[in-house]
């Protein structure tokens, strides 16, 4: 039994989908342990910071910084400003095209009507994919190890600091 070509394109674009879908949650959720995380580090190394700066309270310091670094980058992960979006196929795209300016349901509605073959299905679907990879999960992906690394850094050499002085 031959299964149609165009249910398989389906269930392929489909499943592409759902897995750019879940990654895009699994980097948020990521973003938002390290929120906490950092958070949890913020509060405590603010309860061991002195009023002075000297080399026994250098480690606190340290790691209070670094936490507030991956506190906010974190922030800045979960929703990201417009500059750190790379537009790729913004003329092709209806959806992306609906969502980046002002469309009303007539135009968004004359717009759909216009695909007319399963090609240009295929096609509309793969900029989507794209276009969702390229702003959500890629960008993500890159700055979400900017507040890893510094708060890594961070909570190890304070942590040094600390147990040494």
């Amino acid at each position: 039994m031959k299964e149609d070509p165009g249910e398989l394109l389906k269930n392929y674009y489909s499943d592409i989908f759902n897995n750019h879908a879940q990654t895009k949650i699994f980097i948020d959720n990521k973003a938002n342990w390290l929120l906490g995380i950092s958070a949890v580090f913020l509060g405590l190394s603010f309860t061991f910071i002195e009023k002075r700066l000297d080399f026994s309270s250098l480690g606190y310091y340290l790691i209070f910084i670094s936490s507030l670094v991956a506190f906010l980058l974190s922030l800045l992960i979960l929703e990201l400003p417009s500059l750190f979006i790379p537009v790729k196929h913004v003329d092709k795209s209806y959806m992306f095209l609906t969502s980046s300016r002002r469309v009303n349901a007539e135009d968004y509605s004359k717009k759909l009507g216009s695909i007319q073959t399963n090609e240009q299905l295929a096609e509309q679907y793969a900029y989507e994919i794209c276009n969702m990879t390229a702003r959500y999960i890629n960008v993500k992906k890159r700055l979400l190890r900017w507040p890893t690394y510094i708060l890594f850094f961070g909570l190890l050499f304070g942590s040094l600091f600390v147990l040494t002085f």
